[in-house]
């Protein structure tokens, strides 16, 4: 939970990236709790799997206690399918490497244009705040979702095997949370005074017709509450613009009954044999990394990228 009233110990500008952590500085945990490998120093990666029985889960996440600790990243990979737990570990492995070299792009471009004549303080000053560079760090986030799943075809050369991916970044006053797929999470704040006694999830229990939630705040407490700033939506086919897409590439969308939607059932994106047109499997989700049997029927890694200012 990120607190909107919270500050940085000094201002964006002042904010350099983490560079990746060297490799006596990463360390896995093991499904008994405890670190393996190296640990401390300026930057601290952190990557593991869930409990015994749901090893197709992974996570990964970044600090840096270089002045102001004010980035971080987060990940979480759920892999599905009989290969999912190849992909979500892939994905764990890669995509904090490659978000971390756009990145450093994004801070050499940024050094190039402050040495420039031309540049002002004021304007290298706001730098992490520009519209600009909010596009760029949005742009960024995409592009290493595509370039993972996009190079894990060619390395790893599954037949079969995805995973959803739900990332946040935060970048001094700013959250960027990326999602690809039907896991859902979750951004609150609790904020102090004010609230009432009460519980609850912070929504409405209401989503869109594009499957986003409304969010409400909510009492958590005597003298405190809790507000959602932010739930990912679930990428499922059968909503408008997913299984528009899906139908527009070749694809099907299968939709349950009443009956099997109350037993959990969920629509799905079938694969459509181009030989026969007949139609067999079946995705329970529009978005993902890997599952690139169903990719040219409309399956594809891009994540809806949502900002927050804390």
């Amino acid at each position: 939970a990120f607190s909107p009233s919270a500050s940085p110990s000094t201002s964006e500008s002042e904010l350099p990236l983490p560079p990746p952590p060297p490799p006596s500085q990463i360390s896995s945990v093991t499904d008994d709790g405890e670190e393996e490998g190296g640990g401390g120093g300026e930057g601290n990666l952190q990557e593991g799997e869930g409990e015994e029985g749901s090893d197709d889960d992974d996570a990964a996440g970044g600090t840096t206690t270089t002045p102001p600790a004010a980035a971080m990243l987060l990940g979480v990979f759920d892999g599905h399918g009989n290969l999912g737990e190849v992909v979500s570990e892939y994905a764990t492995e890669r995509v904090p490497a490659v978000l971390s070299r756009k990145l450093s792009e994004i801070r050499s471009a940024a050094a190039s244009a402050a040495s420039s004549p031309s540049s002002s303080t004021s304007s290298v000053g706001s730098f992490w705040d520009s519209p600009s560079t909010v596009r760029s760090i949005r742009d960024a986030l995409v592009e290493t979702f595509e370039e993972v799943d996009a190079v894990g075809r060619e390395e790893l050369k599954l037949p079969s095997g995805g995973c959803t991916a739900t990332v946040v970044l935060r970048l001094g006053n700013k959250a960027y949370v990326a999602n690809a797929g039907d896991s859902r999470s979750f951004v609150a704040a609790h904020v102090r005074g004010g609230g009432t006694e009460g519980e609850g999830d912070g929504t409405d229990g209401n989503d869109d017709d594009e499957g986003n939630p409304n969010p409400r705040g909510e009492g958590g407490g005597k003298g405190s509450r809790t507000i959602l700033l932010l739930a990912t939506r679930e990428d499922k086919p059968h909503l408008p613009s997913e299984r528009s897409r899906v139908e527009r590439m070749g694809g099907r969308v299968w939709l349950p009954s009443d009956e099997e939607s109350a037993q959990g059932d969920s629509s799905r994106v079938m694969y459509v044999d181009p030989k026969t047109g007949r139609s067999s499997g079946g995705l329970a989700m529009s978005r993902s990394i890997g599952d690139w049997d169903l990719g040219e029927f409309g399956v594809i890694p891009t994540p809806i990228v949502r900002v927050l200012d804390l």
